[in-house]
């Protein structure tokens, strides 16, 4: 198949006009190989544009298409329609964004106008690779899978119960709550969870839709997105239970540092430095106080603690 790949260069009213010069990115990009025309519109978006490539298509025979506009999360699949309904596949299409990240960013005409140019040529050379893909529906589950009973996964099993989907909530724990709940030394004082815990937990059993699987952990997971086949193991009497979902939420939980054995932050030797959960312990409370048992004029939070010593930030 001979490839003739259409160019189209949106101004964007004045956003990409005003400060790229599109003749001069025509004349670039017309003579590459494979170009069979390079044109430009005042809105590519609007209906006299997506027409304006409709009719290019049509009489050229266009094999390819590159729209040069904005963001593809915004008019990606308005120009892959156009496609469609000018019986070119949808899949032979690349969009190049030179608005947000030539134009609206490149203060320099000139410079954003070689950006522009090197953004376009990227384009033609990538979708000359492109293969025509056709799509299909497959039956999905959709039923979900949530690992962990922490109050993450707690949350979100109450977020995505619906009368139309199961909820199977998974945690290797004898009851729901996770490090909240106090056995990891947040509240080591009682052995109850805060009001607030114990409420989610008690709204979440109520809730129907929902299976929970405490003592249990996931044995193994084969399928891909949509189908996934699940065992599910109980520790008690060794049950497996086979689940078929569609989606899989991961909610297991933490592992706090320990502070103290990093040299800088005063951890240990300064009155008043916490952890995270320290200081949730007193939030949970209600009594957010000083080592002398006054409250505190300001708080400062330090983030990524850790983070050369675990070699990752958790964000």
């Amino acid at each position: 198949m001979t490839i003739k790949i259409g160019v189209y260069v949106c101004e964007c009213g004045a956003n990409i006009a005003d400060n790229v010069d599109i003749d001069r990115v025509l004349a670039e990009v017309s003579p590459l190989e494979g170009v069979e025309l390079a044109e430009r519109h005042k809105l590519l978006c609007s209906e006299a544009g997506k027409d304006f490539i409709k009719e290019g298509i049509r009489e050229h025979g266009l094999t390819h298409l590159v729209v040069a506009a904005c963001s593809p999360k915004q008019h990606e699949a308005t120009f892959m329609a156009v496609c469609q309904q000018s019986d070119l596949n949808p899949y032979l299409f690349q969009m190049s964004n030179i608005r947000e990240q030539c134009a609206w960013v490149t203060p320099d005409k000139e410079e954003a106008t070689d950006k522009t140019i090197r953004a376009i040529k990227a384009a033609i050379g990538r979708v000359r690779y492109h293969a025509p893909l056709t799509s299909k529906e497959v039956e999905c589950s959709p039923d979900v899978l949530v690992i962990g009973g922490g109050i993450a996964g707690i949350k979100a099993s109450q977020l995505l119960s619906s009368p139309h989907r199961k909820v199977y909530l998974v945690e290797k724990a004898t009851s729901l709550g996770g490090k909240i709940t106090g056995y990891a030394g947040l509240f080591p004082d009682t052995d109850s969870p805060p009001i607030a815990i114990s409420q989610e937990i008690e709204k979440l059993e109520a809730m129907e839709g929902i299976q929970v699987l405490t003592e249990s952990e996931v044995e193994s997971i084969l399928g891909f997105l949509g189908n996934f086949k699940v065992k599910v193991r109980g520790k008690a009497e060794g049950a497996e239970t086979e689940l078929e979902v569609g989606a899989i939420v991961l909610a297991t939980g933490f592992d706090v540092l320990d502070p103290s054995k990093l040299s800088r932050y005063g951890y240990g030797k300064v009155d008043n430095v916490l952890t995270g959960l320290e200081f949730e312990r007193m939030n949970a409370a209600g009594d957010i106080a000083l080592k002398d048992g006054t409250p505190p004029a300001s708080v400062a939070i330090i983030h990524c603690v850790g983070r050369d010593e675990k070699g990752y930030c958790s964000r």
